[in-house]
């Protein structure tokens, strides 16, 4: 029925089209780029170019100011943002999922202080947060998804624990308790997996919001470091190329179209999902 209702969804079908292709050519692209740097093996002897040359028939982006692709350098660029989303989200999915079963099962004092701990991280500068963990791990690639997969995972977490107190109550639940289940066992076979479609919904628009924070944070130059590239490195890069003097707009406008159709689709996938495991919609 989910599917039925997610495929009669023509935006998100369009949505997850276009990311599929997005990233099938962006992971493409990636494994063969020479150190993530946006030129090919083949390429490499030719790069050192003086300045940008526009968009044309063999460079379809334009090059940079080294003279790199641009179409390559995107595309590379755009696998570290998937990766670094992706994995964040994963991250942020698996500490809110756990923690927020856990407080809604347990219910009572704990449930208020867990509780409490989370209305405590909220009223935090979050993306202050993530900045000190990348400074204090020396702005390692991998703490960077960790960082914001670390700080992200509130929302996830009142979500989860909010459908645990509403599963709690049915009818399953307390048949299962009164046959002698304990919390644990009704939490893993039980609970979970009623948690599904709203976990998968939640993560879905956890990926975009995490690409856009990695772009964000790289564009400040805290994110990805070169010799590799994502889409905020290249939108930070291109500020400096963009003036009245010499306006090279391709450099900007490439990546931020790729990054913004990318969240689009991800929103669009997202809205999807979240209408196909919706009881209540009547497709």
């Amino acid at each position: 029925m989910a599917w039925r209702r997610f495929r009669s969804n023509r935006a998100a079908l369009g949505g997850v089209v276009v990311l599929a292709v997005v990233a099938a050519a962006c992971f493409v692209t990636a494994a063969t780029t020479e150190a993530g740097a946006g030129v090919s093996k083949a390429e490499e002897a030719a790069v050192g170019q003086p300045h940008p040359w526009s968009p044309s028939r063999s460079h379809p982006f334009g090059t940079d100011t080294n003279g790199r692709d641009l179409l390559r350098r995107t595309l590379a660029g755009g696998a570290i943002s998937l990766v670094v989303g992706l994995a964040a989200a994963a991250v942020s999915v698996v500490i809110g999922t756990f923690y927020g079963a856990i407080a809604g099962q347990a219910g009572g004092a704990t449930d208020r202080w867990m509780m409490r701990v989370v209305d405590t991280l909220y009223g935090l500068p979050y993306i202050l947060l993530v900045i000190l963990l990348l400074v204090y791990a020396q702005q390692k690639f991998w703490v960077l998804f960790v960082a914001i997969g670390a700080v992200s995972w509130l929302t996830m977490g009142r979500i989860v624990r909010g459908q645990v107190l509403r599963l709690r109550q049915e009818e399953y639940v307390t048949a299962a308790r009164a046959l002698g289940a304990g919390p644990g066992r009704i939490l893993v076979r039980h609970l979970l997996p009623n948690l599904v479609g709203p976990i998968i919904v939640c993560a879905t628009l956890t990926v975009p919001a995490a690409i856009l924070q990695e772009s964000f944070l790289s564009f400040l130059g805290l994110g990805v470091s070169a010799p590799q590239a994502s889409w905020g490195t290249l939108a930070s890069d291109a500020v400096d190329a963009v003036n009245p003097v010499v306006n090279c707009w391709w450099l900007l406008f490439f990546p931020c179209l790729f990054l913004g159709l990318t969240l689009l689709c991800m929103n669009f996938v997202g809205d999807g999902l979240r209408d196909a495991f919706d009881p209540k919609t009547e497709k």
